[in-house]
């Protein structure tokens, strides 16, 4: 087993085709440079920063109407023609992807697997991070041909950095096996994508690649592409697969935006207040809800490798420690029935051999039917497991938290509109948790768990950023060192960019 001195020199070989700290999506927004200390001082001014960021998306999308149109009459034409649409992405594109094969199979009667959504890892990456698989196209290869991938299938590659080895690895595979040009979707300027990486500029030069560039801007959170990035890639998308013309598209972008302008986002504080409230007691969550499971797992999922939580407890393993929060599908009593549910349609999952983690059976073990709610009660002994009902009701979306209540109205609102609104406010309602909990300081995600090429060098560059806050300055490689070190030594619970911050400090002093 290597030593942290051979790790980090290993890293460091390849380090400058994962320094990506030029880009937009990893750079701070300058409207949330103390956005951790808003979560804890003035939460309305937080709330209402991070839904003036999220309607910057209504910008960006009504000057791309044109090339949604254009990928819509592509789509049309590939299931008119027998063939599949492929959509396929990583960690938070991944999850999007699989929530456009939902919203598909949801909406449509016939043509129900015409459209697949595939992520690094398989669905089992849906609830818990795979380490790694990002960094290998060669397992997108894999995958694609395990789905059956054939000529004349479309495939559109997700990555909001633009810079995701799987997702540039499916584009190239779709490139060689289907005459049908594969369309490569990211949210970073060309300019910026040309001279970052080997693999960036090679997709982006590529003139057999369609390119669609959703920028817009940099994220509430730095590098936290769950946010703004993913939904308007999620949003556009959805636009293409989902509205019959162009006066339906239109139609779509002015309903949410109105919608949002007018909802009084107000209603967040008290269950923000309330769910940390519940965890500095020591208490745990379950997420109820019926039919809008997909988007409330994408939000409680994304928590674990944001924030470094712990993930959905498996109960084929005995020693998983509890997830402060969980989901459970009402009405739904066995882990089967439950994923069918969330996902309409049987899981798949890679099994491959090498990789336990993505087999189905272990898959299953992430329940989340009703039947969990009594394995979680004994996991977590004698703390308390509040119920918090997030539910579709008519027109409405009725939230409870123990004594708060409230109604927002999705009236005249579309399912993919519905599902996008909920996911906003979510991923709001998350993040300032996450900052009352000082998981974040000021934007940037002091817990990040450096578990793949692209984290290691965010989690160097925020103690770089940090340290110049205390007037040090450290090289690159001396911060590699250093935090290759601590991760031989730290705690699941510790932040890995404070604990490494910390010992260069001292060594200062």
């Amino acid at each position: 087993m290597q030593n942290s001195i051979e790790r980090a020199n290993d890293f460091l070989q390849i380090a400058d085709e994962f320094k990506l700290g030029e880009l937009t999506t990893e750079s701070r927004h300058p409207l949330t440079m103390n956005l951790s200390t808003l979560s804890q001082t003035d939460l309305a001014k937080a709330i209402n920063i991070l839904k003036n960021i999220d309607l910057a998306v209504f910008e960006v999308l009504e000057k791309k109407v044109d090339t949604i149109l254009e990928l819509k009459e592509l789509f049309l034409q590939t299931v008119d023609s027998g063939n599949r649409i492929f959509f396929s992405g990583c960690g938070s594109t991944g999850r999007l992807s699989l929530t456009l094969e939902f919203l598909w199979r949801q909406s449509r009667h016939s043509h129900k697997e015409s459209v697949i959504g595939l992520m690094a890892g398989g669905d089992s990456a849906l609830i818990k991070a795979i380490e790694d698989f990002e960094d290998h196209p060669e397992y997108a290869h894999r995958h694609l041909i395990d789905l059956g991938f054939k000529d004349g299938d479309l495939l559109v590659g997700s990555s909001e950095g633009g810079e995701t080895p799987f997702v540039i690895g499916s584009v190239e595979y779709a490139l060689k096996h289907s005459k049908i040009k594969p369309w490569f979707v990211y949210c970073n300027p060309d300019c910026e994508l040309l001279k970052t990486t080997t693999r960036s500029k090679d997709i982006i030069s590529n003139s057999s690649v369609k390119k669609f560039n959703l920028t817009v801007g940099p994220m509430a959170i730095s590098g936290s592409t769950r946010m703004q990035a993913s939904t308007v890639i999620l949003y556009a998308l959805g636009l293409a697969l989902l509205c019959p013309d162009k006066s339906a598209i239109l139609k779509s972008l002015s309903n949410l935006k109105n919608t949002m302008t007018n909802l009084d986002y107000g209603f967040l504080k008290p269950f923000i207040e309330e769910e940390f409230q519940c965890y500095e007691q020591g208490d745990f969550i379950n997420y109820h809800t019926n039919n809008l499971g997909i988007t409330i797992l994408t939000d409680t999922t994304e928590r674990a490798p944001t924030f470094n939580l712990i993930p959905f407890e498996n109960h084929l393993n005995q020693d998983d420690r509890p997830a402060l929060s969980n989901l459970c599908l009402q009405n739904t009593h066995t882990s089967k029935e439950a994923w069918n549910n969330l996902l309409k349609r049987n899981p798949r999952c890679l099994n491959w051999k090498e990789f336990p983690i993505t087999h189905l059976d272990y898959f299953y073990g992430f329940d989340i039917s009703i039947k969990n709610l009594e394995r979680r009660k004994k996991l977590i002994k004698k703390s308390k497991c509040v119920s918090f009902n997030v539910l579709e009701d008519g027109e409405n979306i009725t939230w409870s938290l123990n004594k708060q209540q409230a109604v927002t109205s999705c009236q005249g609102l579309t399912l993919l509109e519905k599902h996008l609104l909920l996911k906003m406010l979510l991923n709001i309602h998350s993040t300032l948790i996450m900052g009352k909990m000082n998981r974040y300081e000021g934007n940037l995600m002091t817990f990040v768990k450096p578990s793949c090429n692209k984290l290691i060098d965010r989690a160097i560059r925020y103690v770089t950023h940090l340290l110049k806050d205390h007037g040090v300055t450290k090289s690159y490689d001396e911060i590699c060192f250093a935090l290759f070190d601590e991760l031989d030594n730290i705690s699941p619970k510790e932040p890995i960019v404070l604990r490494t911050l910390s010992r260069l400090l001292s060594v200062r002093n």
